[in-house]
Formats: structure tokens, sequence, C-alpha cells
């Protein structure tokens, strides 16, 4: 039986760390018991995926008065930009000044802010300040490299990491709790990060604003955060003097440019953000027109702390009018999927934006935005230039897509599945750019998702019609050719599909490509191929941990358990708690005939993970081979009705109940495949089978009642 793969598909970890091209990153500033600061407290507030215009200072529907407030009292800034319409590299660029280029996280997922990168949170603490951060979801984890220089680092979510999906994030008001708590714990100046999800799809605010706001729960939602805002605001205001900026990391489509959500575009929807500065040194009551970035967040905080520690900092400080232009990039569409990646530059007189093709987009001061329409009489060649020399400035070459060993190997085995739930796109940092552009394709992007989850739902037909419609509108893309690969594996035809698989990755050879190609290969029974695939993809990868459970499962299957043990042992020296390479360890122990080992490592994989099929499917292997078989069949009903589609499970387990003489129980398990299949000719001769013992059951029962 091939054992259910639930552990191994959420087990990728595709880390990519780009260094500072441009200005080396200074080395950390040691110093011994740093003078207690006598500057003010930073508070940094990151609002997840708002958008400036549904903000009550900007005009917007959604009540906010606490941050009306600070914008009353303080600077507001009516044109602040985002480097990415994606929460890890924009919060990467919030939190060491630098550009996406130059901190190297170019994408969700993929991407871990590297140890040389040099936070806010650093150079406050060796300024003196106590530091603490308290973050709501997955996208603000510490696995993303953003607890670098934290004393404090609260991350807390709700679900166990094997099962995280997009609730996986803390509401505005227990995040806010614990800040508070924090603060009445600590004396003296502190800098202070609080990062608030609410916004984010899907919307779903808690009463009263689910009714305040009932068709227009985006806007419930900004107001609920606006609200746990005040309640920070007020506790920062009890503990001493501060500094406050609020600002969000991106913000979201509804629509605008096609785009529902974010992640793809690059117009005002998604990287025009709210921001806000208060406190000591802020001018009261102004407004800013001019635009500003992101990377200037990090010299403005230091500099009104009285904090000089800014070598390496890209931006400018707000009070100085920040940076002249504003370097911003999507490169979702490109690494998730094989379109063309998005680059812009916005100055005051509009945006000038890069994909397969080039625009440009001015300013229109009626509506205080820019426009999602190009503007046919613009001197494109002479913006190319000014873009061009912003990227050599920032030292954008196609070398910054390095994959070096992950920072935390061990943290984020899980990562990319996760993500991929909260409907973020991750892909291989390597991927070749298509000539497709996302603003030409962006109402058919959402359709990929669609494939997916009609795949994980084993609504296989509706997935092909999906399919078929989304190659009309993405032909060539990269995403179709690995969709129709996934696709190939669910209709069952497997040597089509590791040939594809196979295909694609010698076009791509990038690591997930390899990877797939690896697992395709695995499922045609190719082992000699799977093992080639897995072993390329760790050379392209070397902390690939679904290609080290891969290619410990093609040793086992071609060369036997003696092979694979040593792979076992050096991969869980990477990756002591990956999950799935326990289960393949455990799959090594069963070949070797050593079920009670198995046994041991599926219970103990269960205790994280207690309804996982592959870890059950262990266990009633290992129960059955120790001559357990009522514990084996309960272990394997377990994995029958986590995986009802699995074939292989119904199989196996109708042959146990026939085996032991459950045979009334065997012709239930098979009963609903037979119907599904009817030119399963296995199934059907099993069914026959249990059926004809069940007829003879019947017929010795009545003849012992005579």
């Amino acid at each position: 039986m091939r054992a259910p793969r639930t552990l191994l598909a959420a087990a990728n970890v595709a880390w990519a760390c780009g260094s500072p091209p441009d200005v080396p990153a200074p080395d950390a500033v040691v110093t011994a018991s740093p003078p207690a600061p006598d500057g003010p407290s930073v508070v940094l507030v990151t609002l997840d995926t708002t958008r400036a215009d549904h903000l009550g200072a900007y005009g917007g529907a959604a009540a906010t008065p606490a941050f009306d407030g600070l914008a009353d009292r303080g600077m507001l800034f009516e044109r602040a930009y985002s480097s990415a319409p994606l929460t890890i590299p924009s919060h990467s660029t919030i939190l060491t000044g630098r550009f996406p280029p130059s901190h190297g996280v170019r994408d969700n997922g993929n991407y871990v802010l590297p140890d040389s990168a040099v936070t806010l949170a650093e150079r406050f603490g060796h300024a003196g300040y106590a530091t603490a951060a308290f973050t709501a979801a997955f996208p603000t984890s510490r696995r993303w490299g953003f607890a670098q220089g934290f004393d404090t680092f609260s991350d807390a979510l709700v679900h166990d990491p094997v099962l995280q999906d997009w609730r996986d994030a803390r509401p505005a008001g227990p995040v806010v709790d614990e800040a508070v708590a924090w603060l009445d714990d600590v004396d003296g100046p502190v800098f202070l990060w609080v990062h608030l999800f609410d916004a984010h799809w899907p919307y779903a605010p808690p009463e009263p604003f689910a009714s305040r706001y009932g068709d227009r729960p985006y806007d419930g939602e900004i107001a609920y955060a606006d609200s746990q805002l005040g309640r920070l605001l007020d506790a920062v205001a009890a503990h001493g003097p501060a500094v406050v900026a609020v600002t969000a990391d991106h913000g979201e489509g509804l629509g605008d440019g096609g785009e529902a959500t974010h992640g793809f575009l690059l117009h005002d929807a998604t990287i025009r953000v709210p921001l806000v500065l208060a406190g000591p040194g802020v001018p009261e009551g102004v407004r800013g027109d001019t635009p500003v970035s992101h990377v200037d967040l990090a010299p403005t905080l230091l500099a009104l702390a009285g904090v000089d520690d800014t070598d390496g900092l890209q931006g400018r400080s707000l009070l100085d009018g920040g940076t002249a232009e504003v370097f911003s990039e999507a490169q979702t569409g490109h690494l998730g999927m094989g379109l063309a990646d998005l680059t812009a530059r916005t100055t005051a007189q509009g945006r000038y934006l890069r994909g397969a093709w080039a625009g440009w987009y001015p300013y229109d001061a009626a509506t205080g935005g820019i426009g999602m329409t190009p503007s046919p009489g613009a001197d494109l060649a002479q913006e190319e230039d000014a873009l061009a020399a912003l990227e050599q400035r920032l030292g954008v070459t196609a070398a910054d897509r390095v994959v070096p060993a992950p920072s935390d190997p061990g943290a984020a085995a899980d990562a990319t599945a996760a993500l991929e739930a909260l409907g973020y796109v991750t892909g291989d940092p390597d991927t070749p750019a298509g000539t497709l552009d996302p603003r030409d394709v962006i109402p058919y992007i959402p359709e990929t998702w669609n494939v997916r989850r009609r795949l994980a739902m084993g609504d296989v037909a509706g997935a092909r019609a999906a399919l078929d419609t989304l190659a009309v509108h993405l032909p060539g893309a990269a995403i179709v050719e690995e969709l129709e690969i996934a696709l190939l594996g669910a209709e069952g035809r497997v040597d089509e599909q590791a040939e594809r698989a196979w295909a694609q990755a010698t076009w791509m050879d990038t690591a997930e490509a390899w990877r797939r190609a690896g697992e395709a290969a695995l499922d045609a029974g190719a082992w000699e191929d799977a093992r080639a695939a897995f072993e390329i993809a760790l050379g392209r990868v070397p902390s690939d941990a679904r290609s080290m459970v891969g290619l410990v499962r093609a040793t086992l299957l071609t060369d036997g358990p003696d092979a694979a043990q040593p792979l076992v042992e050096r991969f869980l020296g990477v990756f002591p708690d990956l999950l799935a390479l326990q289960l393949v360890a455990g799959e090594a122990d069963l070949t070797a005939l050593h079920p009670g080992t198995a046994r041991s490592r599926a219970r103990a994989v269960l205790v994280d993970a207690p309804l996982d099929p592959w870890a059950l499917s262990l266990l009633a292997r290992a129960e059955w081979d120790l001559g357990r078989p009522d514990a084996a069949i309960d272990a394997l009903d377990e994995v029958r009705r986590e995986v009802p589609r699995d074939l292989s499970v119904r199989i196996t387990l109708a042959t146990w109940l026939l085996d032991v003489g459950r045979h009334a129980e065997a012709v239930r398990v098979l009963r609903p495949a037979a119907a599904e299949l009817p030119d399963a000719a296995d199934v059907h001769a099993l069914l026959a089978r249990a059926e004809a013992a069940v007829a003879s059951e019947v017929r010795r029962s009545r003849a012992g009642a005579r």
C-alpha cells in the first residue's frame, strides 16, 4: 500500500536569502552594558492588508478614530508606498530599512530574512532599549527571521503547526492584551512592534463590527483593528513619552485592476499604504503629499529616538522628506506561476511599471492617486532609464536569488503548505520568468486555486474542466503545466505524469520542479528515476526537506534499508523535528523487519499530528506485522476516514478484514469504491470475494439454525 503523503506534502522548505549587494550590511554593534537610553519609546504598529483609502483620515468609510487621532497630532503621509504587496518582503523592508533586492526577501514562503540583516530591534537593543514584538499571524512568525534583536517575541498561534492554515492568526484583541501586559511590566524606553492581521482575507469582523458593517466586512475588520489600536495607544501613553508609527504592510485589491486580494499587481490598491507618525519631535497636523517609502521608517524612528545607528540604511528620514523615488516589486507571478515579474518606480509624477510590457501611470491630483490605465503618450525609454538607474543603485541583478542553508533549519517544514492555505502562491526562487504579464491575466489567476481546491476535494472531473479553461487564458505558463502534472496523477495516469514532470524539470531546472519529478516517479514506480530527481533537487537546494524525504523513500525502494538508514540519520541531523522524516524512517524500519521501532515512530508523530494519514498508515502496518490485527484494522480505518478516496487504503483494509473473517465489514468498505469505479477490476474481484464469504456465512448460519 502506498503511504498517504499528507505530512510529506506539508514538509517543503525552500529558503532563499539574498545578501545586500549595494551597501554592505553593517556588523552588529556590540557594546558592553549600554547606558540606559534617554530618548522616547518607539512603537511601530503594522496593520496587515489595510488600504489607505479605507481609513477615515484618508476619506475612507471605516471608522478609525485611533488612527485619525494620531494624524491630528502628528504627520500623515498621503502617498506612502510599500516595497512589495506581500507580508514577508514588506515587513523585512520595514524592519531593516532596505529594499527587497538588498535584504534578499523577494516573496512569501521561499525566503527568510538572513542573520546578516540588521533589524530595528537590534539597533534599538544596542542602544539600551527593551525590545518586544507581538505578532498576529503565520507570515509574521519567527520562522521568517523577524525575531532578530527582540528580547521578547510572541507569535503564539492557535493551532498545531502541522495543521496551520488561514485560521492560524490571532485577532487584534489578544495581541494587544499581550503588548499592554508587557508594557505594564517594563520600565524605561522601549522599542515595541505590534502586528494586527484582521483586515486580511477572509473578512469576518467580530461584533458589533460585523453588524455595523454588514455588507462591508473588510471595513469592519479595519474598524475593529482600530478599536484595539486605541487600547494600545492608551497603554503607550501611560507608559511614558513615545514616538508612534502606524502603517500597513500592503493594501488589498478588492477588485481594482481585476485583483481580489494582493500579491500580483503593483497598483495603488495593493502598494499605497496608510502611514502616520506622532510623538516627541514630530510636527503636529501635517499632511505630506510627496511619495515616501517604507524604507524611510527606520531612519526616521532612529532619528526621533536619538539613536545614531544608521549605517547601511537605504531610506531617508520622513522629517526630511523621505526618498525621492520609491522602488516596488511583485515577484509572486514569476516565482509561483512562471509569469513575468513586475517592477515599479513611483515618483511625484506617477509610476513607471515594467513587466512583460512597460507602462507609465500618471498621478491624478484630483483623486489623490495613481490610476490603473497607462498613459499612451509617455516617454517610456526615459522612464526605463530611470528605473534601470534605480535598480543599479540597489544592486538588482539576476544573481539575487540564491539558496543558502536556512538560518533555522527545523523551524518551517510546513511553511509552504501553510502559506498556500492563506491564499498565497509560493514557488521556486529560480523559476524562469514567463512572457505573460500578471496585469493581462489577473482575472484568471484565482482559477489556479480553484484547480488545487478541487484536486484536494477529490473532484477530479471538476479540476480537469477548470484546468482546461485555465490553459486557454494562461498559455505556456509554468503553473498550467504544474497543475496538469498534478491532475494526471489524480486521474491515475502516473506514467504520463512522471514523463511530463521530468520534461518540465529538465526545462525549468529548479529544485521544486525536480522534486515534483521525483514524487511523480515514485508514484509511477520508477524508483531509480525518482532517486536521480531528488538528488538533483537537493543539489539545487540542500535544505529542501521534501526532497530529503523523497530521496530516503527512493533509496529504500532501490537499495533497501541499509542504504537508506545513513540518509535518515543525516537528514534528521538537519531537521530533527520534521515529522515526515520520522515517518520515512519508520518505513525503513518496517522494511528492515523492525515493526516495533516503526510503531514507536508512528506513535510519536501522532502526538503532534493525531489524524495524519501517513502516520496512521505506518502504525497500522506495524501493528499488522506485530500480529495485532484488530489494532491494525482500527488504525487503517482511521486512514480510510481521513482519505476516503485512496483506493489502496480501501483494498488493504478490506483484505485484512477478510483475513480475520470480518467479511461484512469488508463489503461495506469496498462497495463505495466499486460503485464509483466500475472498471476497477481488482476492487470488483475483492468485493465479489467478500460478498461470497458473507453469503457463505449466511448459508452456514441458516443450516445451523435448522
